[in-house]
Parts: C-alpha cells; structure tokens; sequence
C-alpha cells in the first residue's frame, strides 16, 4: 500500500466519522424536540382538563358561600312553629352539610382562597352561635329569624372576591 492509498483510506474513515458523529447529534436532538413537544401536550391535556374543573370549583364554591348566608338559611330553613332548638340544630346542620358536599373542591382553588372560604363559614358559625346564645331561650323564632337576616358576614363577601379573582385568572 502506497502513502496515497493510505491517505484516501484515513479521509475516508474521518468523513464516515463525521458523518455519523453528525447522524448521532442530529438524532439526539430530535429526540429531545419530540419529548420537548410531548411534555407540552401532556401539560396542555392537563390544563384542558384540570382548567374547567378549578373553573366549575370556584363556582361551586361561590353557591356554597350565598347558600350559608343568614337569610338565604333562614328562609329554607324557618317555619312557623319550628323550636327554637329545632332551628339552632337545623342551621348548623345545613351550613356542615353544604360544606361537606363541597370539601373536595379545595383542590382546585388557591391555599390563600381555601382559608378565606374556610373563615366564611367558621364566622358565619359563630355568628349564629352567637345570637341564639344572647337571645333568651324563651325569645320567640321568629324574633331570632329576624335578626338572624340582618347578620352580616364580611368574610362570605372576601371570600367571594377571591373566588371571582381567582375565577377570571383562569379565564384570561
């Protein structure tokens, strides 16, 4: 074998060195692009998903707020004739019930959203509480009732405004 033989020999082997080194590295790359895009459709199937779902939790949250409001309660609850024990249990009970049914929705809604909504309704407890505790036991419903329909919650309404806040951060 002569030097030009040799020559031709080792630029062949540098060229099919660089071609595959150019091979590997162009792989490599579309590789990385084709789980780049993966990861992003993942993310948009996840936000697709979990997007209504935060949306339909602020919701649901929102009626759960209006619904444990005092006179909103008062007027599904109250009856002519109904005790003054009856009624006292029966809006505790209502307000408990109405959180329960909504308890998994936290998921779906800020931490800082999740407190305000959490105060609402513990303030809204002891606000009731609160009345049927100064009123005489002999103070009639109905009297009870009537104030019960003028207590108001500014936490219901503070959580409210997070709610529609965190709402339409989701719809932009």
């Amino acid at each position: 074998m002569n030097t030009y033989s040799i020559i031709v020999i080792l630029l062949l082997v540098a060229i099919i060195g660089l071609l595959t080194a150019i091979l590997v590295v162009s792989a490599r790359q579309r590789v990385k692009q084709v789980r780049t895009e993966a990861r992003g459709e993942k993310q948009k199937t996840a936000a697709g998903i979990v997007l209504p779902l935060k949306m339909q939790a602020c919701e649901r949250f929102v009626l759960f707020l209006e619904r444990i409001k005092t006179p909103v309660l008062v007027k599904r609850i109250y009856q002519p004739g109904i005790g003054r024990d009856a009624f006292h249990l029966a809006m505790m009970q209502n307000v408990g019930d109405e959180f329960e049914h909504n308890l998994a929705q936290q998921l779906y809604v800020s931490q800082v959203t999740w407190e305000a909504i959490c105060k609402a309704k513990d303030e809204q407890v002891n606000q009731i509480n609160a009345l049927f505790e100064r009123s005489a036991s002999e103070t009639d419903v109905a009297l009870i009732a009537q104030a019960l329909v003028t207590l108001p919650n500014a936490a219901i309404d503070d959580a409210v405004l997070l709610l529609r806040a965190e709402f339409y951060k989701h719809t932009v």
